[in-house]
């Protein structure tokens, strides 16, 4: 049984209220809808499953105030998100 699937049974007993205070994607989200109602902080990050990604590019920032990003990875694509192709 997955998750969302206990929360769905869990729904039919007692009212479930699915909360986040910062991330809930993807898999959190599919988790969430599971519940009869969702509550988010208004500074919490919510989206739905593979329909966005929202990427910032601070390449400069971090290069004004001296950051240096490494990157270590175990497979090809999984910098993908990451700018100048690292």
């Amino acid at each position: 049984m997955s998750i969302y699937s206990e929360v769905k049974k869990l729904a039919l007993l007692k009212p479930v209220v699915a909360y986040t205070g910062g991330l809930m994607a993807s898999g959190g989200y599919y988790i969430a809808v599971g519940a009869q109602k969702i509550v988010a902080s208004p500074l919490a990050e919510v989206g739905s499953i593979g329909v966005i990604y929202v990427h910032y590019d601070l390449e400069k920032n971090y290069e004004m105030n001296g950051i240096k990003v490494n990157v270590f990875k175990t497979g090809e694509h999984k910098d993908m998100g990451l700018s100048g192709g690292i």
